[in-house]
């Protein structure tokens, strides 16, 4: 939750408005938006009080490089499409809509065509996919299978094929592993300075994404 109010300018209040926080809502997260002569007594009071703060030049670079990463990885699942449906199309409608599936790249990865995946075979692929899908490994090892049992030729560059796709897994995967890295706190708000002293303070209670101030909570849900 967010608490967007005009916020008191002296010790004792703000003392008593993080107490109050805290004891409702657990971690409490300060985001400033102002020069630093004005905030510094907040942030003193909030750092004293156990409050976490981060300043907004802080958070629009963290979430800037995840919005890299996250087009760099959506560029990698596309390359990646064309070595997976080549060889051969059924299986990749099987694996094509859960390219960033980890179980998947781990999949590819290994063995980087559907093709290598048959000669694996199931027991084998079910113990390398268990880890990563513990729900999900069989049926989609079932799945693969039945969708290759339609299709009994192989494409002349199925192996050229496996070997781009074993490289673009792994590309993909390194990138999905950088979004995961831990950092600074994923909840966050923006708000600009509509009164003296203006200020959002937000609970972590709740992951938030990056939202422009309206007027009111600049707080939304990440998808």
């Amino acid at each position: 939750m967010a608490f967007d109010k005009r916020l008191p300018n002296t010790e004792r209040k703000l003392r008593e408005l993080f107490a109050k926080l805290r004891a409702r809502h657990g971690t409490v997260l300060v985001v400033v938006d102002q020069p630093p002569s004005i905030e510094a007594l907040l942030l003193t009071v909030a750092r004293v009080m156990g409050c976490e703060d981060q300043a907004i030049a802080e958070l629009e670079l963290i979430v800037g490089f995840d919005d890299d990463l996250a087009g760099e990885a959506t560029g990698v699942a596309n390359r990646l499409h064309g070595p997976v449906d080549a060889d051969p199309p059924v299986a990749g409608a099987v694996l094509g809509p859960r390219l960033q599936h980890p179980a998947v790249l781990t999949l590819l990865e290994r063995l980087g065509s559907p093709t290598r995946i048959r000669k694996a075979g199931r027991r084998r692929l079910v113990t390398l996919l268990r880890p990563k899908a513990p729900r999900m490994a069989e049926r989609l090892i079932d799945e693969i299978f039945a969708s290759l049992d339609e299709q009994t030729v192989t494409a002349p560059d199925a192996e050229e094929a496996a070997l781009i796709g074993q490289r673009l897994a792994g590309s993909l995967t390194a990138v999905l592993d950088q979004r995961k890295l831990p950092g600074p706190p994923r909840c966050a708000a923006a708000s600009r300075p509509h009164h003296d002293l203006q200020r959002e303070i937000v609970t972590r209670d709740h992951q938030c994404s990056w939202t422009p101030f309206t007027g009111s909570s600049a707080i939304a849900p990440l998808s």
